[in-house]
């Protein structure tokens, strides 16, 4: 096992030695923010998050002992750190995804009144096997209502809708067409 030359912030960080951030951040900014938007799509703002807490994890990790040898250059760490806090901030949204996935299925259920289907999984099946027999521009306004994001103004223009009324007339008679299929 080679010890890396970056060991040196190993020993300043334990010396709370009041540059040895700047220089790592400066050092390493670049190259980490470059993979988090690159390799995993991410903004420059949430990339830039990514790294402070990978910053931080790096300081933890020196302070309570957990690494007191680099094998690598502090960037390579920090990328790796990256790495992980980033496969976590996916699950989390995934997570957070499919709880806003949920919601939305049930604000349509509750828009179509159909409380006498009482099983949420058979209200979900039989929803989409309505769906996907409504005309195409039923199906994607209802879609794109409550699935996209996109603004009712917004919806009303990619529609065609010459108002916001009558855009909120035919999505009201599309779900009126929707609840027709399901009873």
């Amino acid at each position: 096992m080679s010890v890396h030359k970056d060991n040196r912030y190993i020993k300043r960080i334990l010396e709370n030695d009041p540059m040895v951030f700047k220089e790592i951040y400066k050092e390493c900014r670049y190259s980490c923010l470059y993979w988090l938007i690159k390799k995993r799509s991410y903004n420059e703002e949430d990339a830039a998050d990514i790294f402070q807490e990978a910053v931080a994890t790096f300081f933890t990790n020196i302070v309570s002992k957990k690494l007191t040898v680099l094998t690598s250059s502090a960037c390579t760490y920090l990328i790796g750190i990256a790495k992980n806090v980033a496969s976590e901030d996916q699950k989390k949204r995934t997570r957070l995804g499919q709880k806003d996935q949920d919601f939305r299925w049930e604000n349509l259920v509750d828009d179509l009144n159909l409380e006498d289907l009482k099983d949420r999984e058979m209200q979900y099946e039989q929803l989409k096997q309505a769906i996907l027999k409504l005309k195409p521009k039923c199906r994607g306004i209802l879609l794109d209502f409550y699935f996209g994001q996109l603004s009712t103004e917004e919806l009303a223009e990619k529609y065609k809708y010459s108002s916001l009324g009558s855009f909120k007339t035919g999505k009201y008679n599309c779900l009126q067409n929707l609840r027709e299929l399901l009873l």
